[in-house]
């Protein structure tokens, strides 16, 4: 256990894994489980099983609940070369965050105070796009001020005349964390999390690849 925990180099079953920190947050495309009970049944086993997989795995994957997933190959942090596999590289944690078609009309309550609900999306929602400059990332209290002026603004402007719908622009959407920022769109993905677990870190490494040079480094100070 000790040569796949943390972040040292380690040479496991002939495999070499990268010396950098463990696979804890969740990863987007190219993760694929991994049929076998034996392999799933801790992330030493889940390791074991990659390593033997050869060329066909390049990273792996274990949580309890998630049993073994491998990839070929997966992107880490700020990477930006490589496949289009990605994986966060913090453990899942609580957002806060919040959900409305109503933050642009005139005294919504959700802009308020008194009135809003910064717990209704504590999972992590998908296509929010870039972290929104400050002051919006100061605290949850300003990043759902700035989605509501988002809001404001696009539902002052005119609609474009083909336009039967919204166009996604201002915001309807908004997600902080302390340390991740702000974000805000409109309609996005978020799916609540079936239980606890999913709010747990990963445990998982990658292999060690010739051919990748891994830059720029995956976790930017």
């Amino acid at each position: 256990t000790g040569l796949l925990e943390g972040g040292g180099a380690a040479r496991v079953g002939g495999c070499e894994w990268k010396p950098e920190a463990e696979l804890v947050g969740p990863c987007a495309g190219g993760m694929r489980a991994v049929s076998s009970k034996g392999a799933s049944a801790s992330a030493e086993s889940c390791a074991a099983a990659c390593c033997a997989a050869a060329d066909a795995c390049g990273a792996w994957q274990w949580r309890a609940d998630r049993g073994c997933s491998h990839a070929a190959d997966v992107r880490l942090g700020n990477e930006k070369d490589g496949p289009g596999a990605w994986c966060e590289p913090t453990a899942p944690a609580r957002f806060a965050g919040q959900a409305s078609d109503n933050f642009g009309a005139d005294g919504a309550v959700e802009c308020s105070d008194g009135g809003w609900q910064p717990a209704a999306l504590y999972a992590q929602c998908f296509g929010l796009g870039d972290p929104r400059p400050a002051p919006a990332g100061a605290s949850a209290a300003e990043c759902r001020d700035a989605c509501c002026a988002a809001a404001r603004e696009a539902r002052s402007a005119p609609a474009p005349a083909s336009s039967t719908h919204s166009s996604g622009k201002g915001c309807r959407t908004w997600q902080w964390r302390a340390d991740k920022g702000c974000f805000f769109s409109g309609r996005v993905f978020c799916r609540p999390p079936a239980s606890e677990a999913e709010l747990l870190p990963f445990r998982g490494r990658r292999k060690v690849i010739a051919s990748r040079t891994y830059t720029p480094p995956a976790v930017q100070s």
